[in-house]
């Protein structure tokens, strides 16, 4: 679903974020 992808398109960015952030 597309809600899906969605959802782990912006996991994948929000652990970017995290991991630039430490």
């Amino acid at each position: 679903p597309t809600f899906f992808r969605s959802l782990t398109k912006l996991r994948a960015k929000t652990e970017k974020l995290s991991s630039s952030l430490h």
